[in-house]
Parts: C-alpha cells; sequence; structure tokens
C-alpha cells in the first residue's frame, strides 16, 4: 500500500483517535461504541497512513517524498 496520508493528516487522525477511543470510557451505550468505533478506524489510519476512502475517491494528500 501507498501512502495516501500526509504527515499533519496522520497526526490529526492518531490525536482524534485517541480522544474518541477515551470517550468510550465516558459515554457507555451507543454513543460510545459509535465513538470507539470511528475511533479505532481514525487511529489504524492514521499509523499505517492509507486511508481506502481517499483510495476510492482518488485523494492523495502524502507528499511525493513522504
Amino acid at each position: 500500500m501507498a501512502c495516501n496520508i500526509s504527515k499533519t493528516n496522520m497526526t490529526v487522525r492518531i490525536i482524534l483517535g485517541v480522544i474518541l477511543i477515551a470517550l468510550f470510557f465516558v459515554f457507555y451505550g451507543v454513543i460510545g461504541i459509535i465513538s470507539l468505533i470511528i475511533g479505532v478506524i481514525a487511529l489504524v489510519t492514521g499509523i499505517i497512513r492509507y486511508c481506502p476512502l481517499y483510495g476510492v475517491l482518488k485523494i492523495n494528500t502524502c507528499k511525493p517524498k513522504e
């Protein structure tokens, strides 16, 4: 998989993922589960620097040297 997420985008996704996963422990129930799912997706895509949705939409924010 080629990189399609820039370093800035990666940082934002990781921070947002951690915050949303932390919200799971605050809000039990449907809101907590939804925040956990979105948080895990954001965290994983930030770590691997590849977003499948970006791939489908042909979006690439990664600079050529990254």
